[in-house]
């Protein structure tokens, strides 16, 4: 009796479309299953933004700079990241020093004609490491990024705001950025800062 039910069953089976079977299985549980695939779009805040790099001049001093014009994207499920990228132009770099910004811009170093942006896209998080997809002069490489994301209320408006924090480093050479310059000049070693507002 028990090995006819069996085959009857089995039979039931490879004839039932997938989705079916997950249905009839969670109905039989007792169970109600929900799977949200909405993300909400927050808005980037650029007044309370900031997208900064450090690097070693000389192996004894720091050299700070920033880029003017950049733009983020969020996506939240709830209280937790859904999906993230931001960009940069190369053009807006800025270090205080006009002679030198320009010497950046120079194919030596960022070559802003031929890549006018730098990219970077979440792949995952895990925690409070996000890993993404960098992309500086067309090429593109997996960083690592220590993570700090927050959320709070505006005291004057009484709406929920977000805080992404990013901070990381990579090796300039791995982009070809100033790759004939050796590590005694600058470093090779670039420390990234983002610090990113949003409004939910």
């Amino acid at each position: 009796m028990k090995t006819s039910l069996l085959k009857t069953l089995k039979k039931i089976i490879r004839r039932t479309p997938a989705s079916l079977l997950v249905t009839a299985i969670v109905m039989t549980m007792g169970s109600v299953v929900t799977l949200s695939t909405d993300l909400y779009a927050a808005k980037f805040d650029k007044a309370h933004s900031q997208a900064q790099f450090k690097i070693k001049y000389l192996l004894v001093g720091e050299l700070d700079g920033k880029f003017n014009d950049y733009n983020a994207k969020l996506e939240v499920d709830g209280k937790k990241i859904g999906s993230f990228e931001a960009s940069a132009v190369v053009k807006s770099v800025d270090t205080g020093n006009k002679k030198r910004d320009s010497h950046l811009l120079e194919n030596d170093y960022f070559g802003a004609k031929k890549h006018p942006d730098i990219n970077l896209k979440m792949v995952s998080i895990n925690g409070n490491q996000m890993e993404t997809d960098l992309t500086i002069r067309g090429i593109t490489k997996r960083v690592t990024f220590t993570s700090e994301f927050s959320t709070a209320k505006d005291p004057r408006t009484g709406k929920d705001v977000a805080g992404l924090v990013l901070n990381g480093d990579i090796n300039r050479k791995d982009f070809d950025v100033g790759k004939k310059y050796p590590n005694a000049s600058i470093s090779e070693t670039v420390n990234i800062g983002l610090s990113f507002l949003f409004r939910l």
